[in-house]
């Protein structure tokens, strides 16, 4: 059984990918190490944190291509290859959001408490180029440009929930903004910050958004849910393995020394 690092759990009624002519998980490519952390970016790159705090890049043909290091900053929390153009790495302990080229050099960073926020918990590109943020103190998401400005503050999230709403993840795909906490449930917001609705039910983490799918999964399933006809195709893991990271262009499982970066249709 395949080990979550976040794991998802939705509410709706679902489909097994074999029944509706879903393509299963396909092994698209392996890199010979072990990391913490993966994601991809439509170029076909891959990147992963390795353990040491190194930031790797791998081109399609699995070559490295790019390291990002920094030893000043404590771990690495996220990495988002959204925009290939403008790779974040994000280090929570220091609230610093550093930015990277595509040589995976540093082109600027971002210190959150300068822009007055100071509990900044997740981050994620905004489908504009701008920014999403989650700021856990004052318990709203908040869009700022790349310099910092505020553009959009949404009213504190937590008042949609009874338990309260602690989101482990953030993604925008240019309609709609998602928030969601493993425990307590799912937020959505317009591109204004304005709340859409929330759902105590879908209680998902680690999720990636292509269009109009979500993709995320449990201990069994990668599972692609369409947001606007709100059907569930499921597409069984491998067996073993920890789960890596969550892309709208793969999902990526360490196991037996070996990162292994899957592809999936809906």
């Amino acid at each position: 059984m395949v080990k979550l690092l976040l794991c998802s759990v939705l509410g709706v009624v679902s489909c097994n990918a074999k029944a509706t002519g879903a393509d299963s998980l396909q092994l698209h490519r392996t890199l010979p190490f072990e990391c913490l952390l993966a994601t991809a970016d439509h170029l076909g790159n891959a990147y992963a944190v390795r353990e040491s705090g190194a930031v790797e890049k791998y081109d399609s043909a699995g070559n490295l291509t790019g390291v990002y290091i920094n030893k000043r900053l404590g771990d690495v929390t996220a990495i988002d290859a959204i925009n290939p153009m403008q790779v974040l790495v994000w280090y929570r302990s220091f609230q610093t959001l550093i930015f990277l080229d595509r040589t995976m050099n540093e082109m600027g960073r971002m210190e959150f408490p300068g822009a007055g926020y100071y509990g900044v918990s997740i981050v994620t590109s905004a489908a504009d180029g701008n920014l999403w943020i989650y700021d856990e103190l004052i318990n709203k998401a908040v869009k700022l440009t790349r310099a910092g400005d505020v553009m959009f503050e949404s009213w504190p999230l937590n008042l949609d929930f009874r338990n309260g709403f602690s989101p482990v993840c953030i993604r925008d795909n240019g309609e709609q903004v998602i928030l969601t906490d493993p425990v307590n449930g799912l937020c959505q917001l317009d591109q204004y910050s304005g709340t859409l609705g929330s759902n105590p039910l879908v209680k998902t983490g680690l999720f990636d958004l292509a269009g109009d799918w979500m993709i995320s999964a449990d201990e069994q399933n990668i599972l692609h849910k369409n947001l606007r006809t709100l059907q569930v195709y499921e597409v069984p893991l491998p067996p073993e393995g920890d789960i890596r990271g969550i892309s709208g262009h793969g999902i990526f499982i360490q196991r037996n020394g070996r990162l292994e970066w899957y592809q999936s249709g809906h």
